[in-house]
């Protein structure tokens, strides 16, 4: 759970947030995924599809850009 990963993945759904200084949760998630490849996978798509449909390339750079004109004053 730091910088913008909240933002970037639904917890148990795409991936695993876990507080910074949660060791063991993170272990255990991690053992979770090595040990159930079905979970694995299908958390694995769900993240990727994730990504895609709100994270793509040709959505986020534009939005960036106008932040950048706007700043610019152009």
């Amino acid at each position: 759970r730091v910088g913008g990963l909240p933002e970037a993945v639904e917890d148990g759904a795409t991936g695993y947030l876990c507080a910074l200084d949660a060791v063991d949760v993170m272990a255990a998630r991690a053992i979770d995924l090595l040990t159930d490849e079905a979970h694995r996978i299908r958390i694995g798509r769900a993240g990727a599809t994730r990504v895609r449909a709100h994270f793509c390339t040709e959505d986020i750079v534009p939005l960036y850009e106008q932040c950048y004109r706007e700043l610019a004053g152009a």
